[in-house]
């Protein structure tokens, strides 16, 4: 009986092997049959397709290292983000694009929406925020913070662009307050006009 089960066991790992040999050539043969495409963001950082994602991801080309920062994206029905991260130099920074597809007042958009509600939001995950100064040059508005979490402070730019008459872009950049030089330098190469405020 054991001698059974054992030609039995035997036969089913043999049949196993060959269906698995078998669907592995298959799948070979279909992917060689099947034509690669290839996702790639538009020539020049500009939005020519209707994926408002390579525009987000588009903000920190000039910004951010690639060897030094992983960046990601995500589409939401109300706004478009990019988010870009560095461990070795301790940043985070993220672009949203604000949809408002009805538009928007364009001369109240600013005091209306980017309040003390919306930050104490958008920073619900510190211990505390403390607003540090806030200026504009035209269509942006430049907003800098402290901010602490787990008894560690960290220096935030937060800079808001009428970029279109439905489209805004919020975008920050969070170093530790150890770190702010680096803030310093990365606001500069985002803004070179509006980097910090007087």
């Amino acid at each position: 009986m054991q001698k059974k089960w054992m030609i039995l066991t035997l036969i089913i790992i043999i049949a196993v092997v060959i269906i698995g040999v078998a669907l592995s050539a298959l799948a070979q043969d279909n992917q060689a049959t099947q034509p690669v495409v290839a996702i790639e963001p538009p020539a020049g950082g500009t939005n020519t397709s209707s994926r408002e994602i390579f525009t987000a991801l588009a903000v920190g080309d000039s910004i951010f290292e690639p060897e030094s920062w992983l960046a990601g994206a995500q589409e939401l029905a109300d706004r478009t983000i990019a988010t870009w991260a560095s461990e070795s130099l301790g940043g985070t920074s993220l672009a949203e694009y604000l949809h408002f597809d009805g538009g928007y007042d364009q001369a109240a958009i600013v005091a209306e929406w980017f309040n003390n509600d919306w930050f104490t939001s958008a920073f619900s995950d510190f211990s505390s925020w403390t607003p540090q100064g806030a200026c504009a040059t035209g269509s942006t508005t430049l907003y800098e913070f402290t901010l602490v979490q787990n008894n560690a402070n960290y220096v935030l730019r937060y800079w808001v662009k009428l970029v279109s008459p439905n489209r805004i872009l919020a975008f920050q950049m969070l170093f530790p307050e150890e770190q702010a030089a680096l803030l310093e330098q990365y606001a500069q190469r985002y803004d070179p006009a509006l980097y910090n405020c007087p």
